[in-house]
């Protein structure tokens, strides 16, 4: 069995985290990619997440937070995100973000070329979730990226 097929056996960032420093520290490979998706995994699994709209939003948090680390040079949690969700579901949350309008962290996404990574395109994926005129402001706003910015 190889070190990368049996990366499930790490069930904290921290053993993965040091997993990693090993191999660096011995000067053998690793599968980069491989942990990287199970640092990924572990990170959204710390959040306890128990449908697949939660599961889909935290993944969506995860890419914000390493948008985040690609702009400052550090890792930085979402923390406003994490600070709400404490008293709000997730369903609730995303509904007050699309009434409030565009958000600090759309228009960073956005200036990253990320919007795929928005909570926007979680409402639009479970809109079934949503009430109509919260699906629509998140349409409209990754449609109006899309027409500014065709892939």
């Amino acid at each position: 069995m190889s070190d990368t097929t049996d990366l499930k056996r790490f069930t904290t960032i921290k053993a993965l985290a040091a997993y990693v420093s090993h191999k660096k520290r011995l000067g053998k490979s690793y599968d980069v990619d491989a942990v990287e998706a199970h640092a990924r995994f572990l990170r959204v699994e710390v959040e306890s997440p128990s449908t697949p709209l939660e599961y889909a939003f935290w993944n969506r948090v995860i890419d914000y937070e390493n948008v985040l680390h690609e702009k400052v040079g550090r890792y930085v949690k979402a923390q406003w995100t994490r600070r709400a969700l404490k008293s709000l579901s997730v369903k609730d949350f995303l509904t007050g973000l699309m009434r409030k309008g565009p958000t600090f962290g759309w228009r960073l996404l956005e200036e990253a070329g990320r919007t795929d990574a928005s909570y926007e395109s979680v409402i639009v994926r479970f809109s079934e979730c949503f009430d109509e005129d919260v699906v629509k402001t998140a349409e409209a706003l990754l449609e109006l990226k899309n027409s500014v910015d065709p892939e």
